[in-house]
């Protein structure tokens, strides 16, 4: 059996080596025969199959032009004939569209010390090529970059290990989750030839990394802290502990505001738990509808499209969301402003409807579940609703039914969960032949106007138009489709990493191989 020389081959001196230790090898089987027949058969037969695996594999040729490029082979074709002979041609579109990026803003972070870093485009490559493939986990990664030739075509042959991976994400992980976001949207916005000017808005419930089986109540958490600290007291020179008592103090501070806050809403704090492991989470029922479980609510911005142009992750609040990424398409301003958002009935909101006008931005936004349940508090389903009562702006009153009118009565303080308001009554009811269908109260019907209500009256206008109507029916077909991408083709269905920064980041990386995706099938 012949072989190769190192001197024709620099970078494989694993089968030279291997062969040296076949012939040593078989050297020690010769001398072993007389001593046990049996044995040697078995191990000639390893030796055998060692032997076909040297001479029959493809050989995989890693050969250094330059310092940024390291050509691929197999056998006697490059690699980029063996994809295209196979028709895999995604790497090519990917590969592309990550030659156009800046990668300066990574070299102002590149550790100074230690052994020579990764490439971040090659790191980048690696880690969007394989979340397009559904492969979010570290170690299936590294293992996928020495295995899938699409991979090693990205990556020029680096065969980074999980370790490495992890710590390049938590390395630049605010660059990954801005700076090249931004870059990268930009990039593709010009590849499928979109803007922004028409947006679509939602947002999902993605469970935590972090297990319901981990979560405490208040009591259990007050005693978690206490041992805690009674330990760090008893070891004073011991950090771990202190710091540890450091992450129990801030647990139980999430878990006091938590609690105050659900006193506020009049609501019961019996059920009011934590995950001590990921306190950022918030326990929340999921889409599947199986118990509340901890979870963050990502939401996205995307264009007609389909493109994702603004991502943010909230623990708990989508119309927070919104606005931080309203901010973040300013970003985008070399592709213009936005003019037109397309809602649904979650962020249906004075907050989003006053921010819209100040932005000059037209909302169209579906009723949400507050509104309807504040023009129906306190009305029996048989009995009028206030969407029935006419609100006349030039004399500050409502017409009912009966085409009585109710004025202003006294003026409501607003609390931290509701604006202030105005109530209307009238003393009509007592008379009234409708009375029955409007009010069972001694005082009659009486009506609460909050502040902010004229611009949602303004937008109820605006939705009874049938073009208004048709045009926010759209909405689903823009943005929901991501969602589902996202869970069936990218397998994301639950976060890998903790705390809302691990979170957003691995968010970013979801949405920007999304993104590839959508470039790849509009080009």
């Amino acid at each position: 059996m012949a072989f190769n020389s190192p001197e024709k081959h620099p970078t494989r001196l694993s089968d030279f080596q291997q062969a040296q230790k076949l012939c040593r090898f078989s050297c020690f089987v010769h001398n072993f025969e007389s001593k046990n027949a049996l044995a040697c058969v078995r191990i000639r037969k390893v030796l055998n199959g060692l032997k076909a695996m040297l001479i029959e594999r493809p050989v995989l040729k890693l050969g250094t032009k330059s310092h940024d490029e390291v050509p691929v082979t197999i056998g006697n074709k490059s690699i980029e004939q063996h994809l295209l002979m196979a028709d895999i041609r995604q790497p090519f579109y990917i590969k592309e569209l990550l030659s156009k990026q800046d990668w300066t803003i990574f070299e102002e972070q590149h550790p100074t010390k230690g052994t020579r870093a990764y490439q971040p485009k090659a790191m980048v490559g690696l880690i969007l090529y394989g979340l397009m493939q559904g492969i979010s986990s570290l170690r299936d990664l590294a293992r996928m970059a020495r295995v899938d030739l699409g991979c090693i075509y990205l990556t020029e042959g680096v065969f980074p290990d999980n370790s490495s991976i992890c710590r390049f994400i938590n390395r630049y992980k605010e660059t990954l989750s801005e700076a090249f976001f931004i870059n990268l949207t930009r990039s593709i916005l010009k590849v499928t030839r979109s803007g922004i000017r028409s947006l679509a808005g939602d947002g999902t419930i993605i469970e935590a990394a972090a297990s319901r089986y981990s979560l405490m109540k208040h009591e259990a958490i007050e005693e978690k802290r206490g041992k805690a600290l009674a330990k760090s007291i008893a070891n004073p020179e011991d950090k771990a502990l202190a710091l540890a008592v450091d992450k129990m103090e801030q647990v139980a501070n999430e878990l006091q505001t938590r609690i105050n806050k659900r006193k506020e809403q009049h609501k019961s704090i019996e059920t009011v738990t934590i995950s001590p492991v990921e306190p950022d989470a918030v326990i929340q029922p999921t889409k599947k509808g199986r118990v509340s479980v901890p979870a963050y609510k990502p939401s996205v911005l995307a264009n007609d499209a389909r493109v994702v142009v603004a991502i943010n992750v909230h623990p708990s609040n989508e119309i927070e969301s919104l606005m931080s990424m309203l901010d973040m398409t300013n970003k985008l301003e070399k592709e213009g402003a936005v003019k037109e958002l397309l809602l649904d009935g979650g962020y249906e909101s004075i907050e989003v409807l006053e921010e819209s006008v100040k932005r000059d931005i037209s909302v169209l936004c579906a009723a949400g579940k507050n509104s309807k349940k504040k023009s129906n508090e306190n009305v029996d389903e048989h009995q009028f609703k206030k969407s029935d009562f006419k609100y006349n702006e030039l004399t500050d009153s409502y017409i009912c039914p009966q085409g009585q009118h109710l004025t202003p009565l006294r003026r409501g303080k607003a609390t931290p969960t509701t604006p202030a308001y105005q109530t209307y009554s009238t003393k009509s009811c007592h008379d009234c032949p409708l009375k029955e269908k409007c009010t069972s109260s001694k005082n009659g019907r009486q009506l609460k106007r909050y502040d902010g209500d004229e611009l949602k009256d303004a937008l109820s206008h605006i939705m009874e138009n049938p073009q208004a109507q048709k045009r926010l029916r759209q909405r689903k077909a823009m943005v929901e489709p991501v969602f589902s991408h996202l869970r069936m083709r990218q397998n994301f269905n639950r976060f890998r990493r903790k705390g809302l920064m691990g979170v957003s980041v691995e968010f970013s990386l979801q949405i920007m191989a999304y993104n590839i995706s959508r470039a790849i099938a509009r080009h």
